[in-house]
């Protein structure tokens, strides 16, 4: 019956596009369990692939990647900026993802995707194949999007949970700083937990370290109450 099982798992992989466009995954959902044991999650734009460099294959083969199908030289590092993130990540971050090229073209340039890492290999964050990673418009039309909102939170360096913007009219609704940069203008929160977001802002921001702090123009806008969450306006 080996062959049956063979012929089963060629089916299976055939059910859901992965991000190398040659080879298509049966995806498991992103779950609590999936989101904890990530290294990084974050929503970001792919730019230009590149080779690895020695030390960058001789961390590959201590660390045991393994591929489905192809060599080490079909490992390539694609350069990503961060738009979101979610974990390990922060918006306008550069980030080297690994990834097996063999099966297609792996990402494509200016497009955007959720990454999904469970490892660090070096300075390069593995994305397997048939793993989590996946293009945006999947990732919110399975869901992946919602999932991270409840799970995570909404935010940068602070994270507002789902169940504190809850809200019943637009009243219940106000933003909170969560970038220790002052480089946003805030997320929504329902006012009752407002307060409690605050102090644990400034004891975050007081061991955080930023890049550089900002001076946000931000237009006089209030957050919205939609499906019974406060929303950010668009």
């Amino acid at each position: 019956m080996k062959w049956l099982s063979t012929i089963l798992g060629a089916v299976l992989c055939l059910i859901v596009p992965s991000a190398a466009l040659g080879l298509s995954c049966a995806r498991p959902n992103l779950d609590i369990s999936t989101i904890d044991a990530a290294i990084m999650i974050f929503e970001g734009t792919a730019g230009r692939k590149r080779s690895l460099d020695h030390r960058e294959r001789v961390a590959v083969r201590s660390h045991a990647i393994k591929g489905k199908g192809g060599s080490i030289e079909d490992l390539k590092a694609y350069s990503f900026t961060v738009t979101r993130g979610w974990k390990g990540a922060v918006s306008g971050q550069s980030v080297d993802v690994l990834f097996n090229s063999h099966w297609g073209d792996g990402f494509s340039a200016g497009e955007g995707y959720l990454v999904v890492s469970p490892q660090r290999v070096e300075n390069l964050f593995w994305s397997p194949l048939c793993g989590h990673t996946i293009d945006l418009k999947h990732a919110a039309k399975f869901g992946d999007l919602v999932t991270l909102e409840r799970v995570v939170g909404i935010g940068h360096h602070m994270k507002v949970g789902m169940a504190d913007r809850k809200c019943r009219r637009a009243q219940d609704c106000t933003f909170v700083q969560t970038h220790c940069g002052a480089c946003s203008c805030g997320s929504p929160v329902a006012k009752s937990a407002a307060r409690r977001y605050e102090t644990r802002f400034e004891k975050l921001c007081a061991v955080v370290r930023v890049a550089e702090r900002c001076e946000m123009d931000c237009p006089p806008l209030s957050p919205s109450c939609a499906a019974g969450y406060c929303e950010a306006p668009d």
